[in-house]
């Protein structure tokens, strides 16, 4: 919950299971006990956008430097390429 609810636009507005919810995007990016983030997410959002539930695991993301290849802006095949390019610089999966 630390981690979402200050970068949720509107977190006072969000009912518990809501809130849950999105920090559940925390425990997804950054490991369960929030100390093994993943080398990278991929999403799709509308425009690109950081919004709804996706904008605040997007924001998650990019608060602890792990980028973002969002499928609303990027070909499938460029995120594929990136991700390879992370993987031979030795990022975990």
């Amino acid at each position: 919950m630390e981690v979402a609810a200050p970068l949720h636009p509107a977190w006072k507005r969000c009912s518990p299971g809501v809130r849950k919810l999105h920090a559940r995007n925390a425990a997804i990016l950054l490991g369960e006990t929030l100390d093994r983030p993943v080398a990278a997410a991929v999403a799709w959002s509308v425009g690109g956008a950081a919004i709804g539930g996706t904008g605040i695991g997007i924001r998650i993301a990019e608060a602890h430097g792990i980028p973002v290849f969002n499928l609303a802006t990027m070909a499938p095949r460029a995120v594929c390429e990136r991700l390879r390019e992370l993987r031979r610089a030795g990022f975990r999966e």
